[in-house]
């Protein structure tokens, strides 16, 4: 996550860029968050958690996010 002290939390948008590890822990935060929160997944659905090897991209996602949700 980003250091937020000299920035707010919502991007241009205004939402709040929230990354995810799994469809059904994005399901809940979009639940909750609605249409305040920008959420992004990294493992796709048919995706076996456990044989999951992240990439630089699933790397800057969460860099990029200033709340990750995980399970």
């Amino acid at each position: 996550c980003n250091d937020a002290g000299s920035k707010s939390l919502a991007n241009s948008s205004g939402k709040l860029r929230v990354c995810c590890t799994t469809g059904q822990v994005a399901d809940m935060v979009r639940a909750i968050g609605g249409d305040q929160f920008e959420v992004t997944v990294l493992i796709g659905p048919g995706v076996d958690p456990h044989s999951f090897r992240a990439s630089s991209a699933d790397a800057e996602r969460l860099y990029s996010a200033e709340v990750v949700f995980y399970n």
